[in-house]
């Protein structure tokens, strides 16, 4: 051993740069633009750092006992990249499911390395600030992206290199052409529990109705405008008590939008918003799963919510879902047929572009159902979050691609 390796053992130090406790503080605490660090992501961070870290130590005090000398074969340990994504509850789910296939793929395709993906179902707000933030490598959202997050988005019609930083801001480098995909549609159903309501007997519903509801505006379950809508049942008399989410969700700005579109009421009480100021009266949650739960445990049981269609295999069990009239004045419920009826609507008149952002709601059509949503990827054309020649980091972003890539073409998802 020579006497630079045996001053550096006996000093504690090694010729390789350590990362000391104020880096490590600092990564912990700070974002790429000096925000502070969600607590999930830091607990993430040290998991990904401090673990492998004590794992290194370990290993070389191990090593100090091998016999050099002896002859003996060790496995090559596979890479392992780690692609992570926040974002949008609706879908999670699939995409849960989505990166479990993608990493069977891979395994059965022999591939030099492992990708450790993480997908957290936060909400889309949350999604598209931690992928602005530079926390995770994709965000997953069901709402659109601000209008001052547009003009990072790189224009379609510009067949010429671009400078790009024309179009973004120097305070916010790291926004080097943003690209919005659609990945997956979905539909928001009304899941009701009316005390007295006849079994078998589905609640009718319209658009106008739904925003009176939601808004306060209508508060019992026989009120005028309900029994019209259903006259073969005689409603009960009982007070109407809402649920609606209580998180920044994008897919409750899709339903305001919806309810504002045909209720005055609705748009003047409460309007638009990804996080409404619902009712007083209203039970608030931050997923659909926790509402749902709390919707069939109600010993009174009269409430009202926005359910999403992923909700039925997330929690095994089947809601009572209400029908709702479209703009055609069709009975529809939120079905597969009904979703797809919409998307095929839009997309077939829809070209392509960087902010790909579609909307299928309350599409003009007899059989689509009203409240049909799009959910969407957040992606990036150049990332530049890394240590410059980082070829861990290049491969990150290459496995996720490769992932992206084998979403959108895998017909078995």
């Amino acid at each position: 051993m020579d006497t630079k390796r045996s001053n550096e053992r006996a000093s504690g130090t090694d010729s390789s740069e350590a990362i000391s406790s104020s880096k490590l503080r600092n990564l912990l605490k700070i974002g790429t633009h000096g925000t502070a660090m969600p607590l999930y992501l830091r607990a993430q961070i040290f998991t990904s750092i401090c673990l492998p870290i004590a794992a290194i130590a370990l290993l070389c005090g191990l090593l100090t006992n091998i016999d050099e000398s002896s002859n003996r074969n060790f496995q090559i340990q596979v890479p392992h990249l780690y692609v992570n994504g926040t974002g949008s509850s609706m879908m999670a789910n699939t995409y849960w499911r989505s990166l479990a296939m993608f990493s069977t793929y891979l395994t059965n395709q022999k591939a030099s390395y492992i990708v450790d993906s993480k997908y957290i179902s936060t909400s889309s707000g949350v999604g598209k600030s931690d992928f602005s933030n530079g926390y995770s490598l994709y965000a997953a959202t069901d709402s659109d992206v601000s209008k001052a997050d547009l003009q990072y988005y790189l224009p379609d019609n510009n067949p010429q290199k671009t400078n790009i930083s024309l179009y973004t801001s120097p305070k916010t480098y790291p926004h080097l052409g943003s690209i919005m995909i659609p990945t997956i549609a979905g539909a928001m159903g009304i899941v009701y529990n009316i005390q007295g309501f006849p079994e078998g007997a589905s609640l009718i519903l319209n658009g106008s109705v739904l925003g009176d509801i939601f808004c306060g505006a209508i508060s019992w379950w026989n009120d005028t405008a309900i029994q019209q809508l259903n006259p073969s049942i005689v409603m009960p008399s009982k007070m109407i008590k809402g649920t609606g989410r209580g998180d920044s969700s994008g897919s409750t700005q899709i339903f305001t939008t919806y309810l504002a579109a045909h209720s005055t009421q609705f748009a003047n009480r409460i309007g638009i918003s990804s996080q409404p100021k619902w009712p007083s009266s209203f039970v608030l949650g931050n997923s659909a799963v926790e509402l749902i739960t709390f919707l069939h445990r109600l010993s009174i049981p009269s409430h009202i919510y926005q359910w999403k269609q992923s909700c039925k295999q997330s929690i095994g069990q089947d809601p009572q879902v209400a029908i709702l009239l479209n703009s055609n004045g069709t009975k529809t419920t939120p079905t597969t047929e009904s979703v797809t009826q919409a998307m095929q609507k839009v997309a077939a008149d829809t070209e392509f572009s960087r902010h790909n952002f579609l909307t299928i709601l309350d599409v003009n059509d007899p059989i689509a159902y009203p409240i049909a949503l799009m959910s969407f990827v957040l992606l990036r054309e150049n990332y530049f979050w890394f240590t410059p020649g980082s070829e861990t980091d290049c491969q990150r972003v290459k496995a996720l691609v490769y992932f992206w890539y084998y979403f959108l073409t895998t017909q078995a998802l």
